[in-house]
């Protein structure tokens, strides 16, 4: 099963590029939100 296209039609990705992508978003997102929440408390305890 085909989870993309590209170009020349469906792609014969079977879904591990997506599954790194998502991966690698999350952990960006996590790493910044530890940076905000972080950030946060720091102007609080001032």
């Amino acid at each position: 099963m085909a989870d993309g296209l590209d170009p020349q039609g469906l792609s014969q990705n079977q879904g591990a590029e997506s599954l790194i992508s998502f991966l690698l978003a999350l952990g960006r997102m996590r790493r910044q939100f530890a940076s905000q929440e972080a950030q946060l408390v720091n102007a609080v305890r001032r």
